[in-house]
């Protein structure tokens, strides 16, 4: 997946914020979206989906600080910045992601497709899929690495947007009125 959509998912976490300023929801909504786009940094690397990609990684890091916050102000946004994480590699999950890295060395990833038969009743099947495969981190020859294309962009955007504008009347909406 693409970093737009990484970080248009990290920024709607700002909806969980307890903050009732429409500026800090949006700086850390800013912050969720730069940190759901933090496991591609390994690409500076010359790599992609490496440990990085890594939910039981992940958790072994931040599951201690989090721990060490629980009952302080900023709990409730260390937990919102490790789900912001955590989206990263849940949306990858589309492609082969070494998700459960060291645990299972193999790359996971997800099929799913969707069926709506518009008829006498109306009927929907799901079908998902897990795939298991084996899995090597590798180095990239070349640092070619697709950030973003039109659509990403486009439906990033509106996406946060769109959402910056319901979270702002919900601000709105709860204030006392005189």
């Amino acid at each position: 997946m693409l970093p737009p959509y990484h970080f248009a998912a990290g920024y709607m976490l700002m909806a969980f914020t307890p903050d009732k300023d429409l500026k800090k929801k949006i700086f850390y909504g800013v912050l969720f979206g730069l940190i759901s786009i933090s496991p591609d940094l390994d690409v500076l690397f010359r790599v992609h989906r490496s440990f990085s990609h890594s939910l039981v990684f992940i958790t072994m890091i931040t599951l201690p600080l989090i721990i060490r916050l629980r009952g302080r102000s900023l709990f409730r946004y260390a937990v919102l910045a490790y789900t912001a994480y955590i989206l990263h590699i849940l949306l990858d999950l589309q492609d082969p992601t070494p998700a459960l890295w060291p645990i299972f060395n193999g790359a996971i990833w997800i099929s799913a497709s969707f069926y709506i038969k518009a008829s006498s009743p109306l009927t929907i099947n799901a079908y998902i899929t897990p795939h298991f495969e084996e899995y090597e981190f590798k180095s990239l020859s070349e640092f070619l690495y697709k950030a973003a294309d039109y659509n990403s962009l486009i439906f990033a955007s509106l996406m946060i947007l769109a959402f910056t504008l319901v979270v702002a009347s919900n601000l709105h909406s709860s204030k006392p009125s005189n």
